[in-house]
């Protein structure tokens, strides 16, 4: 919306720059939410309607702001979040003091909903309608730092071999460092579906534990007839 001032947003541009372009489920609702937490953070610090509703449209910001010139910027700007508002803009030094404190949660926020992401990958999979309603356990096992956990143990326990060796295949393939605390995802998934067919589902996911930075899911989605 700052790169964008006094100029009007789409609603559906909005949810594709931020939404789909990056894989995940627009939604109406969540944007209206969105929209309503940073009406009201605006408001708390004196800056009440710079985010205009356009009916059947989508939303316009509307402040003054000071744009400084990329080399400018480069010089005297480390914070990717940091942005000079006008002076004269009541606001101003209220946002300044909370611009650095804004990007520390945005990023912890950003790898939490990443770990979310991949825990609702698997539990998701398993929510799919196959003939045997029973999933059975899982059990792990270590390759160097890295704790590997088979989420299906009925088609493990008959293949162990085989099993490791597409996870250790897997795991160079993707280059993941298991020099590293990381823990490591799979699930065989093949079963057979209500309706006979055979659909062969593997599921990859990668966690950094180290410092908790990054979750990855590689979604290996395979189907036969």
């Amino acid at each position: 919306m700052v790169e964008n001032n006094e100029s009007r947003l789409e609603r559906e541009h909005i949810l594709n720059e931020l939404w789909t372009r990056r894989g995940l489920a627009s939604s109406g609702n969540n944007l209206n939410n969105y929209i309503s937490v940073l009406r009201k953070a605006l408001a708390s610090l004196g800056c009440s309607d710079l985010i205009i509703t356009i009916p059947r449209y989508g939303f316009m910001f509307s402040a003054e702001i000071d744009v400084i010139p990329d080399n400018v910027q480069k010089s005297r700007a480390t914070n990717p979040f940091q942005v000079l508002y006008s002076r004269e803009n009541p606001c101003h030094n209220k946002l300044k003091k909370i611009m650095s404190s804004t990007a520390t949660l945005f990023v912890t926020y950003k790898v939490s909903l990443l770990k979310i992401l991949v825990l609702l990958c698997v539990v998701y999979s398993f929510s799919l309608p196959w003939s045997n309603d029973t999933h059975g356990e899982y059990h792990s096992f270590g390759l160097n730092k890295c704790t590997i956990y088979l989420l299906d143990a009925r088609e493990t326990n008959n293949k162990s071999e085989g099993v490791s060796s597409v996870i250790k295949k897997y795991v160079n393939e993707y280059h993941i460092n298991c020099g590293r605390k990381a823990d490591v995802f799979y699930w065989p998934g093949k079963h057979h579906l209500t309706n006979e067919s055979t659909m062969d589902r593997e599921i990859f996911a990668w966690c950094d534990d180290s410092h908790g930075a990054s979750c990855i899911n590689y979604g290996l989605f395979k189907h036969e007839n």
